[in-house]
């Protein structure tokens, strides 16, 4: 037991004036009422003792708590500086990838456009080259059959092509017609055609002049008409009119299928022609 808990010594004498005086002895609960005041005193500095070492450690408690939460946003800061940096360098990444692929498709875009423009001029000098050697048939000569209409000879008109190309002129189709139409009864050509055309086959070399071919007009039951006294006369006046017109169709040596029309009018003196009205002498 430490001292503050030892019972209170009971001094039976003090001295007075230089002597001695017995004092007179205090009861024993009033000793016990003491000794539990000394011991509730001792109590209470104690606590008081704890409680100064409680506010200690909760000061402590408290700043380590502070400490910590300091660190956890300066690493929370570090972090979020990271992430910052990263999410930048994840931008500028994809930027790069941006600029590289759109840098591709521009590229892709160009090496298009220059095989385009290749195949372009390649197809332009293949073009040029057929048109400077391929096959033309163009009409050379009409004129009537044995060199004017006479009476008694046949009405006929005679037309003769030439190839004015470089190369053959292949599977020819020459398709003619010859008529007369009166004056006032202008012809449609194109209506005719059908019916009136008779086909010629023959290939033409480059250069070269075929042989001309002869178209005669057929009466109403199919004859062939000769010139007569009175048609001679009507054609002279201008009252009827004598038509040979048609079409030539032919392909050059690359395999490609061209045409060329024609359409002519006997003029009065019946030795030589003009050109149609509706003039379809066209060459492609």
């Amino acid at each position: 037991m430490s001292d503050s808990k030892k019972p209170e010594e009971q001094h039976l004498f003090h001295e007075e004036a230089g002597g001695l005086i017995f004092d007179k002895p205090r009861p024993a609960e009033e000793i016990r009422q003491h000794e539990r005041e000394n011991e509730a005193h001792e109590f209470q500095r104690a606590q008081v003792e704890a409680n100064k070492s409680m506010v200690r450690y909760t000061r402590w408690l408290v700043v380590a708590t502070f400490c910590t939460i300091a660190a956890s946003l300066w690493q929370g800061s570090i972090s979020q500086r990271a992430a910052n940096a990263a999410k930048r360098a994840a931008q500028s990444s994809q930027q790069a990838a941006d600029t590289a692929e759109k840098a591709r498709i521009d590229s892709v875009r160009a090496a298009a456009i220059a095989a385009t423009q290749a195949q372009q001029s390649l197809q332009a000098s293949i073009d040029n080259f057929h048109a400077e050697e391929r096959a033309w048939v163009v009409l050379s000569k009409i004129e009537p059959d044995g060199g004017s209409l006479k009476d008694g000879s046949f009405i006929a008109g005679r037309v003769t092509l030439a190839n004015t190309g470089k190369t053959p002129a292949l599977h020819v189709i020459l398709e003619m017609a010859a008529i007369i139409y009166t004056k006032d009864h202008q012809p449609d050509l194109r209506i005719a055609r059908p019916k009136h055309f008779i086909p010629h086959y023959s290939v033409i070399p480059p250069n070269d002049t075929p042989n001309s071919r002869t178209q005669r007009v057929k009466d109403t039951e199919g004859n062939e008409a000769r010139m007569s006294e009175y048609d001679r006369l009507r054609l002279v006046s201008g009252e009827t009119e004598f038509y040979v017109f048609g079409r030539v169709s032919y392909e050059d040596v690359s395999g490609a299928k061209h045409k060329t029309q024609f359409c002519a009018v006997l003029n009065s003196d019946l030795t030589t022609f003009h050109s149609c009205i509706q003039n379809f002498a066209t060459a492609d």
